[in-house]
């Protein structure tokens, strides 16, 4: 009798995790990207447009930046 391979036999535990890091490093570093975008794009709206809230919308931009960063270091570190 022949027997059918596993699904848990395919790829071993140490290669699907490798896998998995590399996969959330990559989309915590296009979000990184993303949030710069945003921070430049808060920028270019206050340049246009001028709130009185303006300097909030700058200060949580840059904030939402750096938390991304701090994310993007620890998936580095991670690896």
């Amino acid at each position: 009798m022949e027997t059918m391979p596993n699904l848990e036999n395919l790829l071993p535990e140490a290669g699907i995790i490798a896998i998995t890091d590399v996969v959330v490093f990559i989309f915590v570093a296009l979000y990184t990207v993303f949030s710069f975008l945003l921070m430049k794009q808060i920028k270019l709206m206050n340049k246009s447009f001028s709130t009185p809230l303006g300097g909030v919308f700058t200060f949580f931009g840059r904030l939402h930046f750096f938390a991304a960063l701090i994310l993007l270091l620890a998936a580095l570190l991670n690896l």
